[in-house]
């Protein structure tokens, strides 16, 4: 489930001795690394039924049998969109969720607008236009090629994951886009959550610009940040201008900075700064 995954791996005495300073909870830390990573509907290596829609709740439909009680939802761009969208619909309790460039389009036009500054045709694939449906349908045609070539041409990116977005149909790639990430607003479902949310944003990204996500603090989501003064590994600064932006919106947002904290010590029940984190 996780060959064509990008992660890191962490023995669990060693996240153990992290977490609680003890590495003989190496059994409860096992049990807290536990990933499910599937591919969506009609992706990689899921089923691709050809009658299916690939709607918002088909994709649920797919995924919530795989969220076990307790679980956190790591969702990236589409995968962001459903991550919320199914936290929102489940019975399952959930423990918190984690959006990594959460396309928060405020309209279609928005969203399209969007897609066409990163290239032509993924806008089009989005309109179903025909040029986009002979790209696909080449690409499908000869996918032993591209997978091979894959590599190649986005040599920044593990061979696995560079191959993998060659393996999906046209249907199922284009009703996603028009129907997930052009058609479903977001706002709506993150509203309705009652589980803690956290949204990791690019600056620089165009496919989801910043700009939209900090809005959707002014549509009814507040937002509260606790960034660690002396935090190395993501820069405070970060923080500050999620902030700034939030607030230009007339957003609901508020940012602590704890002294002298560390990127770990916000996550450590024993450091100075864990009273202002479950504040």
């Amino acid at each position: 489930m996780l060959e064509n995954a990008v992660y890191s791996v962490i023995s669990p005495e060693g996240c153990a001795s992290i977490m609680w300073r003890d590495a003989t909870k190496r059994t409860l830390a096992a049990e807290a690394m536990h990933i499910t990573a599937p591919d969506l509907l009609g992706f990689g290596r899921s089923p691709k039924p050809r009658r299916c829609a690939y709607q918002v709740a088909d994709h649920l439909a797919a995924l919530d049998p795989l969220v076990p009680p307790g679980a956190l939802l790591v969702g990236h761009s589409a995968g962001a969109i459903l991550a919320v969208a199914l936290a929102a619909r489940t019975d399952v309790p959930l423990r918190g969720l984690v959006l990594l460039g959460l396309p928060a389009y405020p309209s279609a036009g928005a969203a399209l607008a969007s897609l066409a500054g990163t290239g032509p045709l993924a806008r089009a694939t989005a309109e179903g236009r025909l040029h986009a449906h002979a790209a696909c349908a080449t690409v499908c045609m000869t996918r032993p090629l591209t997978r091979r070539l894959a590599p190649h041409l986005a040599a920044d990116l593990p061979a696995a994951v560079a191959a993998d977005p060659v393996a999906h149909t046209w249907r199922s790639y284009s009703r996603t886009l028009r129907t997930v990430v052009v058609a479903h607003r977001v706002a709506g479902d993150l509203a309705a959550l009652r589980v803690p949310v956290l949204i990791v944003h690019g600056t620089r990204d165009r496919t989801a610009p910043l700009p939209a996500a900090a809005a959707l603090i002014a549509s009814g989501c507040p937002a509260r940040l606790v960034h660690g003064t002396l935090d190395d590994v993501v820069p405070p600064a970060m923080s500050r201008t999620y902030l700034a932006l939030a607030t230009k919106a007339g957003g609901d947002c508020e940012l602590a900075e704890p002294a002298g904290a560390s990127h770990v010590d916000l996550i450590d029940p024993l450091s100075p700064a864990w009273p202002q984190v479950v504040a």
